[in-house]
Order: structure tokens, then sequence, then C-alpha cells
């Protein structure tokens, strides 16, 4: 996982919305998807990110 990532979030069918996270450095190839998240809630979301191993992450968390 790159020093910098892309969220985004999209609708795959049905109104049902996923957000998406994507590593930059990939430049849209192999290993570019990080996570897809169902749903856009910010809350939903970080509950997710923070089940990321610590040595993977390189953005500082916060509010543990």
């Amino acid at each position: 996982m790159g020093e910098y990532l892309s969220i985004d979030e999209t609708s795959l069918s049905d109104g049902e919305l996923y957000t998406i996270l994507t590593n930059k450095a990939a430049k849209g190839k192999r290993g570019s998807i990080v996570a897809i998240i169902a749903g856009t809630k910010a809350a939903d979301i970080m509950k997710v990110l923070r089940k990321i191993p610590e040595p993977k992450c390189k953005w500082q968390r916060s509010n543990p």
C-alpha cells in the first residue's frame, strides 16, 4: 500500500453504494485496489480502515 491513497464512491447495481479505496502509486494496475466497502458513511468506512494492519498503514491514525 502506497503513501497516497484515493477514495471514491460508486453505485454497482440497484442503488447500492460502495466506497473504493485505491493505491495511487499502482496507477490503476495490479495492487491498486486497497478496499471495497459497502456504503458511504464515514463511521462505517473508518471501522474497516482501522482493521488494516499497522505496518501496512503509512498514514497517521487518530481516534483509535
